[in-house]
């Protein structure tokens, strides 16, 4: 099941346990409140979780990503390869999940070696 199949069924089931909670209060069946009450605690948990185990992508930045091109087109004409240059583009896409924060400890002089391996010489 997808991260955001899980969220969606988790959102369901918050959804549903409130509104099981409040009908069964209000006909004074409290042990029915305290079983969607679980039902809506389940559902939070889920998200929680799905929130920490699979964060959710970002969608792409249309500004940013304009002047990415534009980067990449003058450095073309200036004479570098484009097909290196969009490979180093995606290698450099690759070394941190989004959200997560690019400045931790020891991760960046590790993961730059790495890209350079990847890459190779510069000519």
């Amino acid at each position: 099941m997808t991260p955001q199949a899980l969220r969606r069924l988790a959102i369901v089931c918050c959804v549903a346990g409130v509104a099981g909670m409040i009908v069964t209060n209000i006909r004074g069946d409290q042990q029915g409140a305290l079983a969607f009450g679980f039902v809506t605690a389940a559902g939070a948990g889920v998200l929680l979780l799905v929130g920490v185990l699979a964060p959710s992508r970002r969608g792409v930045d249309l500004v940013i990503a304009e002047q990415l091109e534009l980067e990449i087109a003058e450095l073309v004409a200036a004479g570098t390869d484009e097909r290196r240059l969009r490979r180093i583009v995606g290698l450099a896409r690759r070394l941190d999940p989004p959200g997560i924060a690019a400045d931790r400890p020891g991760a960046a002089p590790d993961r730059a070696t790495t890209l350079a391996d990847e890459v190779g010489p510069t000519p």
